[in-house]
């Protein structure tokens, strides 16, 4: 018998706070006759131990939310951090190429930001157990249709054995 994984959401917030912060979390060790390897730190924030434990779980994404990872990583802001094939945003590119694409069909206008109802669209769709952000619109619904609305501390706390 097999365990079927958890459906999960991330919030692009999620996924670019795990995504800058990534990179800094891989320490050398030495393997095998003294080869260096990098290894993860376990002391990572959530949002980047996240990228790291989501093959553990079923990613649910939507168009509109690869649209904005695509908008988001070319802010200015990230000064290129997010693009490119050696940048903090592969390993995003990697974790979402594994997800699984939905396309809600329900219309959803319930979060105080108008432009987060997609991320709630995509829960429902996906009969999501977690949708995991960092947004206070969002957090403040607390549940919406079968997701519970986290943050990736609260994440893990209600599931440790995902850490």
């Amino acid at each position: 018998m097999t365990s079927q994984r958890l459906r999960v959401v991330l919030d692009i917030n999620v996924l670019v706070s795990g995504a800058l912060s990534d990179h800094n979390f891989l320490r050398r060790k030495y393997g095998p006759g003294g080869s260096p390897e990098l290894e993860w730190s376990e002391d990572a924030p959530d949002a980047a131990l996240l990228l790291k434990r989501v093959g553990r779980c079923q990613l649910c994404v939507s168009q509109p939310l690869l649209d904005e990872w695509e908008r988001v990583r070319r802010y200015e802001k990230f000064k290129g951090q997010l693009l490119g094939p050696e940048s903090s945003g592969s390993r995003v590119d990697y974790v979402l190429e594994e997800a699984v694409v939905f396309t809600p069909i329900v219309v959803v206008d319930v979060c105080r930001d108008p432009n987060d109802n997609y991320l709630l669209a995509l829960s429902e769709e996906a009969c999501a157990s977690f949708l995991i952000t960092d947004d206070a619109d969002l957090l403040a619904l607390k549940r919406w249709s079968s997701a519970e609305i986290l943050t990736p501390q609260e994440f893990f706390a209600a599931n440790p054995h995902l850490r």
